[in-house]
């Protein structure tokens, strides 16, 4: 891949992509109006890739306090949770103050199960399942049973890949990701430009991918009916083929 300095900027990225996909040569640069379209098709690349727990780099922990009697709480930039709108949300607990905090987890449920419930205006002290419905560009969370106390919400979501507003904003993102944005992007703007995708641009392309996703990818712990005692655990170990 060309060269990019240690201070990297989104036009680093650009112009590295369109080296690869054949666009421009050395000591050559974009135009303006070829720098926004690449630009337009980065953005539109990874807010695709946010769709895919596997290009996930990090799940966000943040904590919220509930209102008593308050059945639902909308949460993004301008919501009653003042965060980025969750891509997804993995888990959720209830954290019961007190020396030390108990944290109490909740089901997240989807439209199918929430549409189920028969009664839902139902106050207790400690919420038992949580449903968000995906709304944009504020989600609502919905609480069942909805709170009566003042407790803390905590949250697990997938953070969001960022996208740019210029070329000239630093290219911030994890190790390992330069190499995955870069060549994909190669691969975009040779379909915007007309140009060939090389076999080697895919191959890289799709090795570069791979690295990022199998860092991301989580192993399920799969539960057995075996209680835990001793030293044997209720998790199955699918390549031993045992209990440990």
């Amino acid at each position: 891949m060309p060269s990019i300095s240690s201070t990297t900027r989104v036009s680093d990225i650009i112009g590295a992509a369109a080296k690869i996909a054949g666009k421009i040569g050395s000591g050559r640069t974009l135009n303006a109006s070829e720098i926004a379209d690449s630009l337009d098709n980065l953005n539109r690349m990874i807010d695709s890739w946010r769709t895919r727990s596997v290009n996930v780099y990090t799940i966000k922990i943040e904590r919220f306090t509930l209102t008593p009697a308050q059945p639902s709480y909308t949460i993004g930039p301008g919501g009653d949770f003042v965060t980025d709108r969750p891509v997804r949300i993995e888990r959720a607990n209830i954290i019961l103050a007190g020396s030390p905090e108990v944290r109490v987890p909740m089901q997240i449920i989807d439209d199918q199960q929430w549409a189920a419930i028969r009664v839902t205006q139902i106050s207790t002290t400690l919420p038992l399942k949580l449903y968000c419905d995906g709304a944009f560009p504020e989600s609502t969370i919905f609480l069942w049973p909805y709170p009566s106390a003042a407790n803390d919400l905590e949250l697990f979501s997938w953070q969001s890949l960022g996208v740019y507003a210029t070329a000239t904003d630093a290219f911030a993102l994890p190790s390992g990701y330069e190499d995955a944005v870069v060549y994909s992007l190669a691969e975009r703007l040779c379909a915007l430009w007309r140009l060939p995708v090389t076999g080697d641009m895919a191959e890289q392309a799709r090795r570069a991918r791979t690295a990022i996703q199998a860092l991301n990818t989580r192993a399920n712990l799969q539960h057995t009916d075996v209680p835990e005692t001793g030293k044997i655990t209720p998790y199955f170990n699918y390549r031993t083929g045992g209990l440990r």
